[in-house]
C-alpha cells in the first residue's frame, strides 16, 4: 500500500474498547507522522474525539434498539444504507489503503461500499456485543439480531485483529477456525508508567475525605452485566468490617452505564450498608485514575467475559495490585505471578477469600508482587504492536 490514508470506524464512547484504539492511534501517529486517518462512525460523547489526530471526521446517526424486532430491522438497515452512502462518498474523495473498523455494523458497510475498488477492510475486535458466552437459547431476541451480525461481519472480514490468543481463541469457537486473524495486544496510555509521590497518593485521599487507616479495595470498569460488580459487591459486605477498615469504590465512567445493574448495586448498598461504606466515583482522569490504582490494596475485576481489559494493564503498570478472573488473558499472565491473583469461580466465597487475602498480605509480600505485576506489564507493552501494525497495513 503506497497511500498512507486509511479510514477508522468505530463507536466512541468511554470505555476499554475507545482507550486502546486511541491509544494505539496517538502511538501510530506519533511515530509516522505521513499516516492520515479518517475517522467516520459513531459518537456518544464528542469529548473524546480526537480533533488533532484526525485528518477528517465524519459522525454517523446511531438508532437506539429498543423496539420489537421488526422495528429493529428498519433501523439497522437505514443505519446500514446511510453509512454505505457515507463511505463511499469518502472513498471516492480520500481514496484509502484500507478501513479499520470496531464496529460490526459499520465493518458490513465498509464491505459493501469498498467492494468495487478491492480495499481492504479490516475488523479489529475487542469483544462481542451480544454476550458470546450464553446458550443461544437463552439469548433475548436482541442479542440473538447482534451475534448473527457480529459473526457475519467476522467472516467477511479481510483481516481480524484481536487483542490477546484467548479471543483468537473465542472467534475460533464462534466462527470456526480462520488464518486471517491477527493478535495485536492493546495499548495503554503512557502515563499509566509513570512514577507517583507518597505526596500525590495522599493528596488524593484527602481529595477523597478517606482516611490514611482505611484500607480501600476498587473496582474500575463498566457498570455492565457480567463484570462480576455484583459478585464482588455481595463479598465486600461478607468481610467481617469490625477486624478490617475497610471501604470498596466503584469507579466507572459516566457513560455507558446499565441502569439495571446500577440499580441492582444500589439496593445492595442499601439493604447492607450498615457500617460499611460503599462509594461510587465516575470520570475520573487519568492522573487521578492512576493514583486510585496505587492507593488501592487491590484492583478486583472478577468478570465472566473479557478479552485483554485494560483495567489490568493501567493497575499493573500504575505500580498497583491486580486480582482477576480467568477470563480473557487475565488467567494466563496473573498466574505467571501468583496463582492467588486469580479468582478460580466467580462466587461470593471465592471473591471473599481473594479480598481476605488481599487485606492479610504482609507489606513486603504486597509490594514484590506490585513490582513484579509492573515489570510484567513493562515487559509486554514495549512498543513492538506499533510495528505490527505497520507491517499488517503495508506501510
Amino acid at each position: 500500500m503506497n497511500n498512507t490514508q486509511f479510514f477508522l470506524m468505530s463507536d466512541i464512547q468511554p470505555g476499554g474498547e475507545w482507550n486502546a484504539v486511541q491509544n494505539m492511534i496517538c502511538a501510530l501517529k506519533k511515530k509516522k507522522h505521513e499516516v492520515e486517518i479518517i475517522y467516520i462512525g459513531f459518537c456518544h460523547n464528542k469529548r473524546l474525539l480526537l480533533k488533532n489526530v484526525f485528518a477528517h471526521i465524519t459522525l454517523l446517526h446511531q438508532s437506539r434498539i429498543t423496539k420489537p424486532p421488526f422495528h429493529i430491522f428498519r433501523a439497522l438497515w437505514e443505519e446500514y444504507t446511510c453509512a454505505i452512502a457515507s463511505i463511499s462518498y469518502n472513498i471516492q474523495r480520500f481514496s484509502p489503503a484500507c478501513i479499520i473498523s470496531t464496529h460490526y455494523l459499520l465493518t458490513l458497510s465498509a464491505i459493501a461500499a469498498a467492494r468495487k475498488k478491492h480495499i481492504p477492510v479490516i475488523h479489529w475486535f475487542h469483544g462481542f456485543q451480544s454476550c458470546f458466552f450464553i446458550d443461544n437459547t437463552k439469548r433475548t431476541w436482541k442479542e440473538r439480531i447482534l451475534f448473527y451480525l457480529e459473526k457475519y461481519a467476522l467472516r467477511k472480514s479481510s483481516i481480524i485483529i484481536v487483542p490477546s490468543e484467548q479471543s483468537r481463541d473465542t472467534l475460533f469457537r464462534a466462527i470456526g477456525p480462520r488464518t486471517n486473524i491477527e493478535v495485536i495486544h492493546n495499548k495503554i496510555n503512557e502515563e499509566f508508567y509513570k512514577n507517583i509521590s507518597d505526596k500525590d497518593k495522599n493528596e488524593f485521599r484527602r481529595l477523597m475525605g478517606i482516611s490514611f487507616d482505611t484500607k480501600i479495595i476498587a473496582y474500575v470498569g463498566r457498570i455492565a452485566p457480567y463484570k462480576g460488580i455484583e459478585t464482588l459487591v455481595d463479598a465486600y459486605f461478607s468481610i467481617n468490617h469490625k477486624k478490617y477498615n475497610i471501604l470498596l469504590i466503584l469507579a466507572f465512567p459516566s457513560f455507558p452505564l446499565d441502569t439495571v445493574v446500577f440499580k441492582s448495586i444500589q439496593k445492595k448498598i442499601k439493604d447492607n450498608s450498615k457500617g460499611k461504606s460503599v462509594r461510587f466515583v465516575s470520570g475520573l482522569n487519568i492522573y487521578n485514575l492512576k493514583r486510585l490504582y496505587r492507593i488501592a490494596e487491590a484492583v478486583f475485576l472478577p468478570s465472566l467475559s473479557e478479552n485483554s481489559p485494560l483495567t489490568m494493564w493501567e493497575c499493573m503498570a500504575s505500580g498497583g495490585l491486580f486480582v482477576g478472573s480467568p477470563a480473557g488473558d487475565m488467567g494466563e499472565i496473573l498466574k505467571s505471578i501468583d496463582s492467588r491473583l486469580v479468582i478460580r469461580n466467580i462466587s461470593v466465597y471465592e471473591v471473599n477469600k481473594s479480598i481476605q487475602w488481599v487485606l492479610s498480605m504482609s507489606d513486603k509480600e504486597n509490594l514484590l508482587v506490585r513490582k513484579q505485576l509492573k515489570e510484567k506489564a513493562q515487559e509486554s507493552m514495549n512498543g513492538t504492536e506499533i510495528e505490527r501494525l505497520y507491517q499488517l497495513l503495508n506501510f
